[in-house]
């Protein structure tokens, strides 16, 4: 048996030689195909949309009949396929359905025989326009101390959303038996493109009289591979809208440290979503970041708990000043509403900054956070 390349996507033709009763050799060609598309996805539409259909043309050689094409879903009715066409050549174009809010998958079968079977994966996300990640706020919490090892999934009432690309959170474990588990990601391995992800916190209620009295929000990070790849903890709305609070994207490799975010640096308050936000690109761009042990707690720590803040900032009239150890460090300020004001960075060991109004800001050094008020 030889196998000889034909000029298609990605079959190959089968050459069976055969000894006949005379001593020589009979040709024998099995029938192949193949298919224009690897992959139908509709990406993210609103409900009620009107999207534009996915066209894939099968084709091969040696066939005596057209493929039998069908989608194969146990969402019945949300994508539905039309083929027409011959022997030569079918068309078949893949609809969807986008009355329904959902996630959706499903599978083109395309099949000549028993033996030669395609299967092209079929996804698409019907979304309500004001709530395109389908965030629930309707029981928000007031506690929260997450440390993952219950399951290997993301815990129940977290999301994890790829905003572009297909990469999203997933748990991994470190260690034995007791193994520590904890949600990742990165642009690693077969990844596509861009990866920008969320992995979103349980609606919290930051209106709460738990959560007035001086709490932080904590967390572990750790980092592998280093490369460029961004993370950051965000605000998001039910409308999508993304919001940066705290810029803590890594340098370097380093293992488990805890960072703190004091609630009362948000910008606003409410029932709000927090969440992680990773932005890469694969292999240019694909730090993999761990996170682990999320939790509300009060604010003060011990010394063996937390880094204390290796600046300080003082304010004199609309000028604000920053001195320590801020060198090389991205220096952030942002208004209360969670407008940037200005980003910069120093190679000197103090700074001034000019303020445009009175009021209360978000300076961000690197990944250590502080309210300053200009009155």
């Amino acid at each position: 048996m030889y196998l000889c390349k034909v000029h298609a996507f990605y079959r190959f033709l089968v050459c069976n030689f055969k000894d006949n009763s005379l001593g020589s050799y009979t040709l024998f060609w099995d029938s192949i195909y193949a298919a224009s598309s690897e992959a139908f996805d509709f990406g993210r539409v609103n409900v009620n949309e009107e999207v534009s259909d996915k066209v894939c043309f099968i084709y091969g050689e040696h066939l005596s009949k057209m493929p039998k094409i069908k989608v194969v879903s146990k969402h019945l009715g949300i994508f539905s396929v039309d083929v027409e066409g011959d022997e030569k050549m079918s068309r078949a174009t893949v609809m969807l359905d986008t009355e329904k809010i959902g996630t959706y998958e499903a599978y083109l079968r395309v099949e000549y025989n028993d033996t030669n079977i395609l299967y092209i994966p079929i996804k698409a996300i019907v979304q309500d326009p004001g709530n395109p990640y389908n965030l629930d706020d309707t029981h928000p919490i007031v506690e929260l101390n997450e440390t993952f090892d219950a399951k290997a999934l993301i815990p129940a009432g977290w999301k994890n959303i790829a905003v572009e690309g297909t990469r999203k959170w997933m748990m991994r474990t470190t260690g034995g038996i007791n193994a520590n588990r904890y949600p990742a990601i990165d642009a690693l391995g077969d990844t596509k493109g861009k990866v920008h992800a969320l992995l979103v916190l349980p609606a919290i209620d930051f209106d709460s009289d738990v959560l007035a009295q001086g709490k932080s929000l904590f967390f572990k990070l750790a980092t592998v591979k280093e490369s460029g790849a961004t993370l950051s903890l965000v605000d998001l709305t039910k409308e999508g809208v993304i919001t940066p609070l705290l810029d803590i994207t890594q340098s370097v490799d380093g293992d488990w440290k805890t960072i703190q975010y004091p609630i009362d640096s948000l910008p606003e308050r409410g029932v709000r979503f927090l969440a992680f936000e990773y932005i890469g690109e694969e292999k240019t761009k694909a730090t993999i970041y761990r996170i682990d042990d999320v939790k509300i707690d009060k604010t003060i720590l011990s010394s063996n708990q937390v880094d204390p803040i290796p600046f300080t900032i003082a304010v004199e009239g609309q000028i604000l000043h920053i001195k320590g150890d801020i060198e090389r460090k991205n220096i952030i300020l942002w208004s209360m509403e969670g407008c940037l004001i200005t980003q910069t960075q120093t190679a000197l060991s103090e700074i001034s900054i000019p303020l445009p109004t009175k009021g209360a800001y978000v300076v961000q050094i690197g990944d250590k956070i502080q309210k300053v008020y200009v009155q």
